[in-house]
């Protein structure tokens, strides 16, 4: 695998690092949810932590970045989600995925703070905060049936105000 420099002497060069990183790990993911529609689970929790990586890397390097910290929660919960599925048939260790789930969270979470004006991005951070929230009630439904429901809660607050929003003409999203 061809080696991106952590360093670059413009910022231009820095601009076109991050880019192509930012990419490469889309690129990753995409091949993990390849493997993933195909059940090969371990390759595709492979190619998921090899994104993982990059989109740390990303965020580490500009924290306040809404996108890269965005892509990164999403990335935590696939992982987490992967995990489980490589599990099947076996007794699930639910602490691993737990963990990376509550990262999702705490990472999505900032993300929405920093950006409380910008409707899609918004959106996008609360969407991929219950995408976590949905798989941690999942997990929790026996062990902890409290937070499961409150997750639930709030997943359900969540679509009931997305459909909402979605008839009403001043909140409709532009594609793109």
């Amino acid at each position: 695998a061809a080696v991106l420099p952590d360093k670059a002497a413009t910022p231009d060069e820095q601009a076109e690092s991050e880019e192509s990183r930012f990419q490469l790990a889309r690129s990753w993911m995409n091949l993990a949810d390849f493997q993933t529609r195909h059940r090969a689970y371990t390759t595709a929790k492979q190619s998921a932590a090899t994104a993982l990586k990059l989109r740390r890397a990303l965020k580490d390097g500009t924290p306040n970045n809404a996108v890269y910290r965005l892509e990164l929660a999403s990335n935590l919960t696939t992982l987490a989600e992967l995990t489980l599925l490589e599990q099947q048939g076996r007794p699930a260790d639910p602490k691993g995925p737990l963990a990376l789930l509550d990262e999702a969270l705490e990472v999505a979470s900032g993300a929405f703070l920093e950006q409380q004006g910008a409707v899609g991005t918004t959106f996008r951070a609360r969407e991929v905060r219950n995408e976590a929230r949905a798989l941690r009630a999942e997990l929790l439904a026996d062990a902890d049936v409290p937070k499961a429901k409150a997750d639930l809660a709030l997943v359900d607050r969540f679509l009931t105000d997305a459909l909402a929003k979605s008839r009403d003409p001043k909140y409709r999203f532009q594609r793109g």
